[in-house]
């Protein structure tokens, strides 16, 4: 009888689990403090748009609905103001979604995704996935070192992430 760590996927094996800051409550609590401002995960401290309140107000009783999955009225909207090709939009549920909807499109067990070696976790964990190889560059004065990344492009590299 085979073990779960042989059924699973060997990319998967290889990753370490990520581990988010802590809730505000929590934090608010430790620190007996009656404010906290997050300003980890790229949240926004000054809180919603008061326009995408009501956007979510006034479709609450469609919840039920799951929603039409290509998304086809925003992207011909997003298109038309951004003069732009339809089929050039995607959605996702957050970056990391997108993310690995890139790593499942375009890696291949054995491809190089190249990134720097300071950055967001998410491009790491498409490429091991996908059984990709990660070329992680080292940064130069804080910034992304181009000029080492352009040198490390080869006929494997299938994937750039420069953020």
């Amino acid at each position: 009888m085979k073990k779960e760590k042989d059924l699973v996927r060997k990319g998967i094996m290889d990753l370490k689990p990520y581990i988010p800051g802590k809730p505000i409550e929590e934090v608010k609590r430790e620190l007996s403090l009656k404010e906290v401002v997050k300003l980890a995960s790229n949240e926004t401290s000054i809180g919603p748009s008061p326009l995408a309140v009501e956007a979510v107000k006034k479709e609450a009783e469609n919840i039920n609905l799951y929603p039409e999955a290509t998304s086809r009225i925003l992207r011909e909207k997003l298109a038309h103001k951004l003069k732009i090709d339809k089929e050039m939009i995607i959605f996702g549920n957050g970056a990391d979604d997108v993310i690995d909807l890139i790593g499942m499109a375009f890696v291949n067990e054995g491809d190089e995704v190249i990134t720097s070696e300071t950055t967001f976790p998410a491009y790491r964990t498409a490429a091991k996935i996908m059984g990709g190889k990660l070329i992680s560059v080292k940064l130069h004065d804080y910034a992304f070192n181009l000029e080492e990344i352009a040198q490390r492009i080869n006929k494997r590299t299938k994937i750039i992430f420069i953020c």
